[in-house]
């Protein structure tokens, strides 16, 4: 396999974890991504105890299946539920457009959740980083 040279960074403009905190746009473009295509689009979970779900019963055991995209797609929880809008990350939610987080889970909850969702988080950062021409003056980023 061939390596062009200008597909690979000299150097990082990562060059601690504390910098990734400084690309804010790059975090709300990948939770936007995830959101609209998680990489976990079915979740099964299970009652631990007998529990009512819209006037459903639901006896302790049952597997129940969430459809995690469309918990997240509905407008009720994200204003414009299929539109992609990275910036809905960046501002607080307003009233006349929800953009409720608790409806983002694309690493499960509670117990089930995925132990390596925040490294995951961190990858899109470090393969970014090696594409140079996506930088701009000074080790600095040209997207915002």
């Amino acid at each position: 396999m061939k390596v062009l040279p200008w597909c690979i960074a000299s150097e990082p403009a990562i060059g601690c974890l504390e910098q990734t905190i400084m690309l804010p746009f790059l975090d709300a473009f990948c939770n936007e991504v995830m959101y609209l295509k998680p990489v976990a689009p079915l979740h099964i979970v299970e009652p631990v105890a007998d529990v009512q779900i819209l006037g459903c019963l639901i006896p302790k055991g049952t597997p129940i299946l969430m459809l995690v995209r469309r918990i997240a797609t509905r407008d009720e929880n994200f204003g414009a539920g299929s539109r992609f809008d990275p910036d809905g990350w960046l501002v607080p939610p307003e009233e006349s457009i929800p953009h409720d987080r608790r409806a983002f889970v694309p690493f499960g909850g509670g117990p089930r959740l995925c132990p390596g969702g925040s490294l995951a988080l961190l990858d899109p950062n470090g393969a970014l980083d090696a594409m140079p021409e996506l930088r701009g003056g000074a080790g600095g980023w040209r997207w915002r």
